[in-house]
Parts: C-alpha cells; structure tokens; sequence
C-alpha cells in the first residue's frame, strides 16, 4: 500500500512508502540445445543430384551410393529408412556382413564462422549395430571411435535437448542413437565435418545405418535479461490439469484421492466422469449398475473448483454382468452410442441448466431422459441428485468432449470377456455417426478423437481426418514418458533435460498427420488428457513419491504451456489416493494452481537449469520458477529483470529435502511403501521483501524447485482536489498494477495512522480515487490505496 498526508487544503505534507523493484539471479550460459542435421549423399544410386546434398567420399572422390546390393566400396542410400533416408553399410539381406565400405564425411554448413560446436554422429541401433566416426579425417583407416549401445559416450537420441528434432526416435524395433563426438570449430565457411566409417566384419549384424549429425552452438555466459513489460504469450491455466475418476463411493479414493486431487485442479481443469479406458464401457445413464458419483456431482467439481471439465464418451458399447465372472458387452451399435452421447450432451448442457428440483417438466424428451437415470441404490449414501436444488449455484456447460479412448487398447482390464479394440476401418463410421449426433444436439459442444499418439493410432486418426466432414475440434493424446524406468542419476538428468524434445515430438506426429490429410494443425486445439513423465503405471509407487518426478511434471506442465496445449491432465493420484501422502509433485501442484498464472514472459535453458518466468493477467504477480535437474551439482543463475512494477512483496520459495541434501531421490514415501511413511519433501519460504530484486545471484541447490514469487503494489500516489457540486474533496492519482485485469482499488483513509476506514474505491483501469468525505482544512488526513483481486 502506498500512503501519503495531507495537513492542510493550501499544501501537502506527502510520505510516500516505496518498495524496492529488482530481482537477481546469476547464472553461467545461455541453453544449448541441438539442431538435427540429415545426412544426405549429393546423387542417388542412378547418379541424380539429391536436394540438400552434404555428404561425399572423404577422400574427394565421387560420391554415387548403391541400391540395395551387396556392399563392395559403396555405401547403399536407403531413401525409405529412418527420416527421410539411410546410408547404409550393407545390402538387402543379414547375409551380406559390411565389407570395404569407404570413409564418408558430411558437411555441416550454414553455422556461426569460428564458433564452437558440440557435435554428436547419429544412427540406428537394432542388435549389434553402430557408427564409427570422428571430427577428424582417418584417411580411410578406420581410426576413429567406433560407438555402439556399449559407449559410454552414447545415448538414445531421444534424451538430447533439441531446438530442431528428428520427427521420430524409433521404427520397426530399430531406436535413434547419439554418439558424442566432443566439440569442433566451425571455419571461416560457417562449416563442421564429420567423418564416418564402419566397422568391417563377418557378423552381418555388425552394419551400420549412419543417419546425420546432432549439433549445438557452444554460447558463452551471459546473464538473461528479461522485459517483465513485455505482453509475453498466453496459455491456458489447464495445463496443470487433474484426472479424475468415478470410483465407487465405498472404496478410499472417493474419499481421500479425489478430494487431494481436486485440490491442485483448482483454476485449471479436471477429466471425468468416467476416465480412461473406462470411458469405453461406461454407460452415463445407469452408472453400469454401480455406486459410483454420476455426472452432477462432476458438474458440481467443475463449478465448485473453476475447473473446466472435459467428458469421454462412450464409442464401443455397452455391458452388462458376465455370469462367469466380470462384463459382456450386450450392445454395440454405433446407433446406440450415437443416441446416448446426444441425450448427455442434451443433459448436461441443456437440462440440467434449465430445470431444478422440484420443477414439473414439459418436454417428453427431457423427461424420457431423467427418467432413465438410476442414480441411486441400496448401498448407504448413493443418493445422488439428478437436477440442482433451487437454491444453489448453477454448473458450467460441458464444451470439452472426448470421443472413445486408446482405440488399440481393450478393455480386458475392466473384466470385459468380449473385450475388442477398432481398427480404422471400424473407428471411422462410428466416430463419424457420434459425433454429428452430439453436433446436431448442440453445435456448440467440441469433440475430438482420443489416442495414444500419431504413430501408434495414426491409422485411427488419418480415417476420420481425411473426410472434411468429420468434425475434429480438437484432438485428445497420451503422451505418457518413461522416466520410472530409470534409476541412475546421470540418466534421470539427461530425461529431465529432454521432455521438450519427446513432448514436441509427440505433437509433431499429430499435426503433421492432420496436415498430410489436408487440415490446417493450427485450425485444431490439442489436450494431453493422460500424462505421467515416469508412466501410468508408477502411480503410488516410490518413483512418484520422488523429487525427480516432481521436476518432470513441472517441467512437462510448463512444455505443455510452450506447446499451446488447452489443457493436460496429470494421470493419476497426486497425492496416495488412501493414505493421502502428498508426493513431491502434489506440492508442487499447490504453487502451479496459486503461482502460475497465464502469460509466459520469458523461457531460459542452460545445461542442467531450466527458468520460466509467467506473469498472472488478474493480478498481474510474476513469478520466477526454476528447475536444477542435477542430482548433485548446485548452480547459480543470474536474471535481469527489466521494467519491472513496483514491488508489494517478494517471497522466494523452494520445494527442497528439508531433513538433508537434496537428490533426485528425496521423496516424501506412502505408509505402504518400502521405508515410508516419510515427509522429507516440502516448501521453505524466505522473505525477499525489500531487497534488490533486480540483479543478484541466486544459488539453486541440486534437484529442487525455486519459487520466487514477485507481487506488484500500486505506483507512488499523487494528492489531489477535486471540486464535486462547490465542495472539495481530497483525491489521489496513482500507476495501477500493469497487465491486472481483476484488480480495484480501495481508498483507506486515517486522521491517526491506527484508525483506518475506506472512503472511495476505483474499478479496473481507472487509476484515480477521490475521498467521499468532503476536505477540512482544520484537520490532516493520511490516505493509502489497496489494490483488491476480485
């Protein structure tokens, strides 16, 4: 709050309380990320020039690559083999082993002359294969460093940082790899070569599918100089959405994970009613004959905690009981699905806003419809509501929905005995045939196929993208990671630093499938409905209890807000869904729901560090979130922060191991987990208020979350008179918050400094408030102005 004083109506006394406006951060480098660079011989097998033709003999020599023949001292050009083409050491069959192939060398251009580059050989590893290669010409003598899956100097390509990625990482059993081949000057030409070769031998598994070159500009330190006035890029808050689901009200995560998970969704979003594969069996309207919240109760979720809710509908059919144990599908009709998933969009998004309990309904299809409602049963406390009461708030509409779920998954999971999965040739028509029932019920609502990803469901997807009458809103996918897999250290950074690189690949394959089918990618919206960096299947495990799960969720999350993405859901649990341990990534959760906000200022990456800077367009706070995703080095960074407002407060928090050092693995354990129960993971808070927030040197110890929390406060206040119908009023003029749409602004006044009372207010905008109380020029008044979220 600022304050001044006014003793008398001839002049003013003014005591302004200004807050310091700087923040720092010392850091070494700029982020260096990898281009992809395809190696691409300069003529075909016939002789023809090839577009972006790089790679030739070493020796100078003409360069013609062979077609798929027994090698001599060619090598085979393989144009239909990993992105957009191969040079491979042999031919057709495993029955022709490498032999006398000639050192290749590829040309790298169009870099900064005189400037270093880390340099890496890439290639294709399926048993016994690799690369031999280097930076330096061998003279055809095979003296470079061969690189397999047993160097110590390669990894999967995928756990690169890249800026422009390969469009794939594996095929037909066959994974990317990178060799690191160290650092290289590029010459006076902008230019970096790479020399490879093979390793000759009679195992014809021993080939090699040389596939191009990774490279990354070796920048310098220098601190990161942000304009925190600048409009920055929006993003939606459901990024740090919340999978929910319709568990049955006896069992402990109706109780306990949902509550935990609802929690952290505040503000953003949430998925229901039934999620998941569940999706595939559920009928809406009978609950499959099950004690489980029906679709009011979500409504009322997504009401009572401002979360958008996305709904999945039903596109394989509907069961019964199997008298053998588990479920029958009975009916599978696309007609069927069709008429059920209109008569749920009717009555979410017409019914239930229209009617409340108690009212007599006139229209015979409303009323077939509530009449078909079994909510309830013998089972203590299923008795749920069908319409609202005529006293509470209404429930938002429904604009999200998902259309089936993993459409080559079964249900087998679910006990379905007749469990079946669709192919394209059968997704299209249904697809089709729900969609344009629910489109014809409210034009409205959006819908969208759910999938795995682009490569596994691309058939699925391309049978109803290439029909331009198939309406495609948006797309839901599961971009599940693999991170749970790992247990050393040095591979868990190396994941951490690469979920850009994988999550950008996973959207890629999606709209670049739309795009091949003759839709605009831009023209879609795109929701990660599923999500887990370590896997689906580490919920309550101690792999999600640890702090590295927390940093890959963070850092997902954030990617997810780069990549535009309208929402994604974390899949599942949070928190342990019975014992109601809050994992790491469910702390983590609290400051995203209350210290995100919408607008992404600034992104910064260096080796280990990743830095988002967001900004909130209600209350205009700026928060500053960085990762350290080493296991144990710590690292400095330094900020700049340029016009930033006057500073209220600041708070730099840190989600950190509060009983010892901080690793990947410190972990905040389960009761029903090895060496749980356990709380060693949890925010610390230091206050930052009045120190120079502008350019200073923060430490990031290893493995933990720094938040620092930036709240602006109104600019110095000005006095002034304003003369209202012959009176004179005492008023002040002021800098509103910057880049605060939901704020107003109270004006307190004091003759004392202890009593306060508020004498005016202004709305949004304005940026000056006049006291209601006309002035006296015997007394003095102190004034102060507060700004309010609202």
């Amino acid at each position: 709050m600022k304050y001044f004083h006014r003793k008398a109506a001839s002049f003013f006394n003014i005591a302004v309380l200004v807050f310091a406006s700087t923040l720092v951060f010392s850091q070494k480098s700029h982020a260096q990320f990898f281009d992809f660079v395809r190696a691409i011989p300069q003529n075909d097998s016939t002789g023809a020039p090839l577009a972006g033709g790089n790679t030739t003999f070493a020796d100078g020599s003409a360069f013609v690559p062979d077609t798929d023949v027994a090698r001599s001292s060619k090598w085979a050009w393989r144009s239909s083999q990993g992105i957009g083409g191969i040079l491979s050491s042999l031919g057709p069959t495993s029955s022709t082993p490498p032999s006398n192939t000639k050192e290749l060398v590829t040309t790298v251009s169009g870099l900064k002359p005189n400037t270093p580059y880390t340099v890496k050989v890439l290639y294709w590893e399926s048993s016994n294969w690799g690369v031999r290669a280097g930076l330096t010409y061998a003279n055809g003598t095979r003296t470079n460093a061969w690189f397999d899956t047993n160097s110590t100097a390669v990894v999967s390509a995928d756990l690169l940082p890249w800026k422009t990625l390969p469009s794939i990482w594996s095929e037909s059993g066959r994974t990317l790899y990178a060799g690191s081949l160290g650092t290289a000057t590029a010459n006076a030409n902008g230019q970096v070569k790479v020399f490879v070769h093979d390793l000759p031998s009679a195992d014809s598994n021993t080939r090699t599918w040389y596939q191009g070159v990774a490279i990354a500009e070796v920048i310098a330190a220098a601190p990161h100089v942000v304009d925190t006035a600048s409009a920055g890029t929006h993003f939606s808050r459901g990024v740090h959405a919340q999978a929910l689901a319709d568990i049955t009200i006896d069992r402990g995560e109706y109780w306990v994970g949902i509550p935990k998970a609802l929690e952290v969704a505040r503000g953003a979003a949430i998925r229901g009613v039934a999620t998941g594969i569940a999706a595939e069996l559920y009928d809406w309207r009978v609950r499959n004959g099950q004690a489980r919240p029906p679709t009011l109760q979500f409504l009322r979720y997504s009401r009572d905690f401002d979360a958008e809710l996305f709904m999945g509908v039903n596109m394989r059919g509907f069961v019964q009981p199997n008298p053998a144990g588990g479920f029958l599908y009975y009916d599978t009709n696309a007609t069927s699905l069709a008429t059920a998933a209109a008569d749920w969009v009717r009555y979410v998004n017409h019914i239930v806003p229209t009617y409340r309990q108690g009212d007599s309904i006139t229209n015979s299809r409303d009323a077939a419809i509530l009449n078909s409602l079994t909510w309830s049963s013998t089972v203590p406390g299923d008795s749920f509501d069908t319409l609202l009461n005529s006293a509470e708030p209404a429930v938002p509409q429904v604009k999200y929905w998902e259309i089936g779920n993993e459409p080559t998954v079964g249900t087998t999971a679910y006990n379905v005995s007749n469990s079946y999965t669709l192919t394209a040739t059968i997704y299209y028509p249904r697809y089709k045939a729900i969609t344009q029932a629910m489109k014809a019920e409210n034009p409205n609502v959006k819908v969208g196929p759910t999938i795995i990803d682009g490569s596994r469901e691309g058939s699925q997807l391309t049978s109803i993208a290439s029909d331009l009458s198939c309406p495609i809103d948006f797309v839901a996918y599961h971009p599940y990671e693999r991170m749970g897999q790992l247990t050393d250290p040095t591979q868990l950074t190396r994941y951490l630093g690469s979920v850009w690189s994988r999550q950008s690949q996973f959207l890629n394959g999606i709209k670049q499938v739309l795009s091949d089918n003759g839709r605009d990618p831009s023209a879609t919206e795109y929701a990660a409905t599923e999500v887990n960096v370590s896997y689906w299947d580490t919920n309550d495990t101690e792999k999600e209890a640890r702090m590295a799960h927390a940093l890959g969720t963070v850092e997902t999350v954030f990617t997810h807000a780069r990549l535009g993405l309208v929402a994604s859901h974390y899949w599942i649990w949070p928190a342990h869904r019975y014992d109601g341990t809050e994992y790491p990534s469910f702390k983590a959760f609290q400051n995203l729901r209350d210290h995100m906000g919408d607008t992404l200022v600034s992104t910064y990456a260096f080796q280990d560090i990743r830095l988002y800077i967001t900004r909130d367009s209600r209350t205009g706070e700026l928060a500053v979130w960085i990762l350290n995703f080493s296991n144990d080095q710590d690292s400095t960074v330094q900020l700049k922060l340029q016009n930033l407002p006057t500073v209220q407060s600041a708070t730099l928090l840190r989600l950190q191991d509060v009983t010892a050092k901080t690793t990947l693995f410190s972990s905040n354990l389960a009761s029903d987990m090895p060496g749980g129960p356990s709380a060693h993971v949890d925010w610390t808070s230091t206050d930052m208020t009045g120190q120079n927030v502008s350019d200073m040197s923060l430490n990031l110890p290893a493995a933990t979350i720094s938040l620092l929390v930036i709240e602006p406060g109104v600019g110095s206040l000005k006095p002034t008179f304003v003369d209202q119908t012959g009176e004179k009023h005492f008023g002040v003029t002021f800098e509103g918050l910057p880049h605060a749409s939901d704020v107003r602004y109270n004006l307190w006044s004091s003759d004392d400094l202890v009593t306060w009372e508020v004498v005016g207010e202004a709305e949004p905008g304005e940026v000056s408030i006049t006291d209601n109380r006309p002035a006296n020029a015997s007394t003095h008044r102190f004034y102060r102005v507060e700004a309010v979220n609202q």
